[in-house]
């Protein structure tokens, strides 16, 4: 007799393959719906960049806006490709699409301070933010920048001053409130929040805004990876190690 005969499906199996399917599809046409979403915002943005000048409306950045909501596609395909990886490709695609529409709302305030009149730049500043083209960043510390013209600083006020590795450093986190941001910039907003403990410092940077300083250790919480400002709110304790 042989032992090849197929084993017949049973009707629990043949729900079971019904029920992945359904939910597979179900979760396609989601990311599909985000896709047509996040494409339609890129429109309404360009649109409303058009009309405030020609400044806004420079091949470079609509070519940035392009190549931000662009991720959306790759993202959305690539999480398309199996049923076992969708989360851990979506996650990927939702911390990509992140960073990168940072960096296009960043140049944009970038370009508003580099205007002389500082009148006009603060128009900008609070244009990006009432349109709600300022979305990934914090918009109500650029709207209170925007609020004194005269004290804006320039777009070269804004760096990064020092960047270097620290081996060896660990922080120690007591404040259950303290949160993650996920740059080390003066506008970022709280990524996620951070859990008590001992935690190794990968980078450390120190930011500037005019005048102010400020310094943060980056570190992994949860498997991700953000950065802590270095002052005795967020941080209760550093090694010898750290600077």
């Amino acid at each position: 007799m042989s032992n090849n005969a197929s084993v017949p499906s049973t009707p629990e199996s043949g729900v079971a393959e019904i029920v992945d399917d359904a939910a597979l599809k179900e979760r396609e046409l989601a990311l599909k719906e985000r896709e047509l979403a996040l494409r339609e915002q890129e429109a309404k943005a360009k649109i409303e960049l058009e009309k405030r000048g020609v400044w806004f409306s420079s091949p470079l950045l609509i070519g940035l806006a392009s190549a931000i909501f662009g991720l959306a596609g790759t993202g959305i395909g690539a999480a398309l490709q199996g049923h076992s990886n969708f989360q851990l490709e979506r996650q990927k695609f939702d911390t990509n699409f992140q960073l990168e529409r940072q960096k296009f709302e960043f140049s944009l305030i970038q370009k508003a301070l580099d205007i002389k009149d500082r009148d006009e730049a603060a128009k900008q500043l609070m244009f990006l933010v009432g349109s709600g083209i300022i979305q990934s960043l914090d918009a109500e510390k650029i709207r209170e920048l925007a609020r004194q013209p005269s004290k804006l600083p320039v777009s070269s006020d804004i760096k990064v001053l020092r960047r270097q590795a620290t081996p060896g450093c660990v922080i120690t986190v007591t404040n259950s409130l303290v949160s993650l941001l996920s740059q080390p910039y003066t506008f970022s907003r709280q990524l996620i929040r951070v859990e008590p403990g001992d935690y190794k410092v990968t980078e450390q940077v120190i930011t500037s805004l005019g005048k102010d300083e400020e310094g943060w250790f980056q570190i992994e919480s949860q498997g991700r990876e953000g950065w802590i400002e270095d002052d005795t709110w967020n941080i209760a304790e550093k090694n010898s190690a750290c600077p």
